[in-house]
């Protein structure tokens, strides 16, 4: 993992430079670093699962409630904690990180921050987020398209027929990571209502996604970022996590257990 991030530390380096006209984006060392890692043996096979069993999850997202309003089952937890295994797992048809969820109350125990060794081996680097510090902004989304009454859906297109400006998909959902709120946009599949393995309904609890924002949502850009993302530095997610082709990955949670696995959706 030491290794995910010091790539990723020469690779800002070497934009940087480039951005500023500097001729020699890498330095000797660098370049003999970044040649290493990519000599045949260095590298994991992509569909391994052997590694798995034995492999620490790493953090995703760590949320208080005093934080983040509206995180399920607050009357009884005031922190979320999301990790998941840097692994796809083809045995299970899952192309996509296994996520675990740790609800917890504070209050009853006394919490030891750790972070995975620097030698933990991931099957995938672009599973390996990197820490960032969060700043929650509250803001209000609609449900997808598919998931809407046949009524409201003609109401909708024959609107956006009318308002050539207006597009209900780039309106409804906010990209970016996020927590609660109706999810991601559905593009691999049609959206449908998720269901837990006990048969109630599941909820969107955290999207986790490969960019922020692009040309077609930058109306959702914050105010003090809208300079980036002039410049299309916002498009990749700013924990450096990358799924699939670019996708977006949903986690559900069970809407009346939190005992209950999450249900996740790659979309």
């Amino acid at each position: 993992m030491d290794e995910v991030f010091e790539e990723r530390r020469i690779m800002n380096l070497a934009w940087s430079r480039r951005r500023a006209g500097t001729p020699d984006m890498f330095s000797a060392e660098e370049r003999a670093f970044l040649d290493a890692l990519r000599e045949p043996e260095r590298r994991n096979p992509r569909r391994d699962e052997s590694g798995t069993a034995t492999a620490p999850l790493l953090p995703v997202a760590q949320l208080f409630t005093r934080d983040v309003a509206g995180l399920p089952f607050s009357e009884r937890f005031d922190l979320l904690q999301v990790l998941w295994c840097p692994f796809d797992h083809p045995a299970t048809e899952e192309y996509w990180p296994a996520v675990q969820l740790r609800w917890r109350d504070t209050t009853q125990s006394v919490f030891k921050p750790m972070y995975p060794m620097g030698s933990t081996l991931v099957g995938f680097e672009d599973y390996v987020p990197s820490p960032c510090v969060l700043a929650p902004e509250e803001v209000t989304e609609y449900p997808d398209m598919n998931l809407l009454s046949p009524e409201l859906r003609e109401e909708i297109k024959a609107t956006s027929e009318r308002l050539e400006t207006f597009d209900y998909h780039d309106n409804a959902l906010a990209p970016g990571w996020k927590v609660n709120g109706h999810g991601a946009a559905w593009m691999i599949i049609d959206a449908y209502d998720v269901l837990c393995e006990c048969g109630a309904k599941a909820k969107p609890l955290l999207t986790a996604t490969s960019g922020e924002t692009g040309a077609p949502t930058s109306h959702w850009t914050p105010s003090e970022e809208r300079d980036k993302a002039a410049n299309a530095e916002l498009f990749y997610s700013c924990a450096d996590v990358y799924l699939g082709r670019g996708y977006d990955l949903q986690i559900f949670h069970c809407g009346l257990d939190p005992e209950h696995p999450p249900v996740m959706e790659m979309s």
